[in-house]
């Protein structure tokens, strides 16, 4: 019967000739989409197209709806003979398709019927158009202005922009505003052309609170509670303790400044600087670039200074092996395999047990266990434990300005010794002269006990020579040159190992002594002693590398 509601399914591939019309009984269906139709009503199969339409012979015309319901269009067929079209055909007609005859339906009738009254139409004419559902907007959060100027791009004209400093993952400390959400938006019923209301196809989603968040009094408002790296994933908003690198740390980071630890999943590419007030762990490789932790840093892979990056760690390095840079630890450092023409200044010990230490230079505080020292080809190695070649700088240049200042003072104090045995027969410029001579050699007398002191301090601060040794478990090449505290000797021969190299007192004379450790064979060198105006020449450390980004300030 007419006006029974069912469902079928267009299969999109289903290709019938142009305007061909198919009456289908209630339950016919075809693969593909659902459409709406009602009994005695046919199908306009076009290609990417379908419109249920009422069939009137007789009178030429049908009525055939979008595929949304959203608008019905009345069609008339130039190719058959039918009467006119009059109001109450197409009134009938609305009522059959169970169209709503409303105010704006009504007027387009009118218009429509005008319309025929100059010639038929070559294109369907809407007489019926609803209102589509109104879609919610999702829920937004928008940045705090800060971290907009830490993203900023260059100007065009802008040829000192760093480009090592923009700043693509975002890094907070404890209480900073993130920014404020923008609550969703929810959605507005339509209606279609029968009057049946069409619901939004989603409901808006809610910006989410993760860990170390929260929200403001005012409810818009977040803020971190842990000092971290911001996370924004799957509409939530959540601060990391750990900031997480999961590639190269390059121009799509930008350099790394975190108060938390950082885990950098690929390279740290050439220049770009990496700081952290925690721990750095670098999953690959370190070219030349610039690394400081305030704990410790782990290097899984390697590093390729090339004489331009350096790392400084308040706690421990370690590395698979390192090559051309300068590394200085507080605490322990350790190379797993080699490590070459480097500079290394360790606070407490140097541990490249399983690996090899050529050229450069290296420095421990305590101990250095290593399983080779030099190379066959004779590159010059210097190696040193109980001592800090920067320590033994600063020693020295404080001797030397005491040994100075004391010039100056026994200068002073014989200028001044005759006139003060003369004292009463000095007139009263030369007793105001003399005066002003004694303050001035007794400041001078106070700044060398202060030197006197801050040197002693240094000194305390290096570790008992009879605690500290080399430990070699396979060779010492020639042109090696080892230091334990001040006294210094250069391999002229290569030794084999296991052996030990130390510090000892033999007959009140410090020497420097060789202990193999199979035989207990003990041999003396003929070392030389560190002196303050030829240390700087003995030592011969490399200066520290500076920070040098294109664009930014050289930073030491």
């Amino acid at each position: 019967m007419r006006g029974t509601l069912m469902s079928i399914n267009y299969f999109r591939q289903y290709e019938l000739r142009n305007r061909d019309i198919v009456t289908l009984a209630p339950a016919h269906e075809v693969n593909g989409i659902s459409i709406r139709l009602y009994e005695g009503l046919d199908i306009d199969f076009r290609k990417d197209h379908v419109m249920a339409q009422v069939s009137s012979k007789r009178k030429g015309f049908s009525i055939q709806i979008s595929p949304n319901n959203l608008r019905a269009f009345l069609v008339v067929r130039p190719d058959q003979n039918h009467e006119p079209v009059t109001r109450e055909d197409l009134l009938d007609l609305l009522a059959e398709m169970k169209l709503p005859q409303t105010p704006d339906t009504l007027k387009r009738v009118d218009e429509t019927l005008a319309s025929l009254q100059k010639g038929l139409p070559r294109e369907p004419i809407l007489l019926a158009e609803g209102i589509p559902a109104h879609e919610p907007v999702d829920a937004s959060f928008i940045w705090n202005e800060i971290f907009h100027q830490k993203s900023s791009e260059p100007a065009d004209d802008d040829a000192g922009f760093n480009f090592y400093e923009r700043h693509k993952i975002v890094t907070v400390e404890v209480g900073t505003v993130l920014g404020e959400i923008h609550p969703p938006v929810p959605g507005k019923n339509g209606v279609d052309v029968f009057g049946t209301p069409i619901k939004p196809s989603y409901t808006p989603a809610p910006i989410k609170l993760g860990e170390n968040v929260e929200l403001g009094s005012d409810k818009r408002t977040i803020k971190s509670t842990s000092s971290g790296q911001v996370i924004i994933q799957n509409d939530k908003i959540s601060v990391s303790n750990v900031l997480n690198v999961t590639n190269n740390v390059d121009f799509e980071t930008g350099n790394i400044d975190s108060t938390t630890s950082v885990c950098i999943r690929g390279n740290v590419c050439d220049l770009f600087r990496v700081q952290s007030k925690q721990h750095i762990t670098v999953q690959g490789m370190v070219e030349a670039a610039f690394l400081q932790a305030d704990g410790d840093i782990s290097i899984i892979g390697g590093v390729k200074g090339r004489d331009k990056a350096f790392m400084e760690a308040q706690g421990n390095i370690s590395a698979k092996f390192i090559n051309s840079i300068y590394v200085e630890a507080q605490g322990t450092i350790t190379i797993c395999k080699e490590a070459i023409n480097s500079v290394i200044l360790a606070g407490d010990t140097l541990d490249i047990r399983f690996g090899s230490l050529i050229g450069g230079h290296a420095f421990a505080l305590k101990n250095v266990r290593v399983k080779s020292l030099g190379s066959p080809a004779g590159v010059k190695t210097v190696v040193g434990v109980g001592m800090n070649p920067l320590i033994y700088q600063q020693i020295f240049e404080l001797e030397k300005n005491m040994r100075k200042v004391k010039e100056v003072v026994e200068k002073i104090q014989t200028s001044i010794e005759p006139l003060l045995k003369h004292i009463k027969q000095l007139t009263p410029d030369q007793r105001e002269k003399a005066t002003e001579l004694m303050f001035k050699s007794q400041e001078m007398q106070t700044q060398i006990d202060d030197q006197k002191k801050e040197s002693q301090s240094l000194l305390d601060s290096l570790p008992p020579y009879s605690e500290i040794e080399i430990f070699v478990s396979g060779r010492i090449f020639p042109k090696t040159q080892i230091f334990i505290a001040d006294r210094y000797v250069t391999i002229q021969d290569e030794i084999k190992g296991p052996a030990k190299v130390v510090l000892r007192q033999v007959q009140g004379v410090k020497e420097l002594l060789l202990i193999n450790q199979i035989t207990g064979d003990v041999r003396s060198f003929i070392s030389g002693r560190l002196e303050p105006e030829t240390a700087a020449e003995v030592l011969n450390l490399p200066p520290k590398p500076k920070i040098k980004q294109p664009g930014a300030k050289t930073i030491a």
